[in-house]
């Protein structure tokens, strides 16, 4: 099993497009797939989401992203988290998200 030191920097790294966008959808599914198979995911806590979060907010204040798609977006992680058994609603990730 092989965990990446900086697990939230790594995580962003890989869920960054080509022109620097943040892709919510790619974070989700590198924690359902890849995080559970090399059983990293076990080592996302508060400070990995919180970090997720900030980069999340700067990607959508970059591009004027709506909220619709922000809530949408908060709901992926909030699934991915779930799925790897970490209780974070997507209420509660808005609330966080929002006081970044």
């Amino acid at each position: 099993m092989s965990f990446p030191e900086d697990l939230s920097a790594s995580i962003i790294k890989r869920s960054t497009g080509p022109i620097g966008d943040f892709q919510m959808p790619t974070c989700a599914r590198l924690i359902q797939t890849e995080g559970v198979s090399q059983q990293w995911a076990l080592r996302i806590d508060s400070s990995v989401i919180m970090s997720i979060l900030r980069r999340y907010k700067q990607h959508v204040r970059f591009w004027n992203v709506g909220r619709n798609v922000v809530l949408r977006e908060l709901e992926m992680l909030a699934n991915a988290l779930a799925h790897i058994g970490l209780n974070y609603p997507p209420g509660e990730l808005f609330v966080l998200y929002e006081g970044l």
